[in-house]
């Protein structure tokens, strides 16, 4: 799936309006989907990436990617409720699989399912793609800050 191809959520543009995170450290672009239980977004790896080095997105930017595929679902709904985006934190990264790494100019394709929210603690599991190969699978565990009011 390519990122003009379908209407979105979130683009490129307007992310930043949904994230705490701020350039040069946004890694997701686009938010293709999200219900109540799952998100999926989008990202271009470009050769200004902080996290790429040697024309490849390391394991922290994978890692980072998920995240913020977990905040870009959270700060969409927040936004939906006139209230400002949630600040995340990594709690636990368990079960991490990275099984390959993108390069300059490939799409990132970021699934993410809520399997339990405790309120504040989201766990989750989250798989990224390019084509249809998989990239990296984790589950995480993220606190997710009370909300405010926009």
């Amino acid at each position: 799936m390519n990122i003009l191809e379908i209407d979105l959520l979130v683009n490129v543009d307007n992310v930043a309006n949904f994230l705490p995170q701020q350039a040069p450290f946004i890694m997701v672009d686009s938010l293709l989907e999200t219900t109540e239980n799952t998100a999926i977004s989008q990202f271009l790896v470009k050769s200004d990436n902080v996290l790429v080095n040697d024309g490849i997105l390391q394991e922290s930017g994978l890692i980072e990617n998920i995240a913020q595929t977990i905040a870009l679902k959270a700060g969409y709904e927040s936004v939906l409720r006139n209230e400002k985006p949630q600040v995340g934190f990594i709690v636990q990264i368990k079960d991490l699989s990275i099984l390959d790494f993108p390069k300059i100019g490939d799409v990132i394709t970021t699934k993410i399912e809520i399997l339990m929210n405790l309120q504040q603690m989201l766990v989750i599991k989250g798989e990224s793609f390019c084509d249809e190969k998989v990239l990296a699978i984790c589950e995480m565990r993220v606190f997710l800050d009370n909300p405010t009011k926009a």
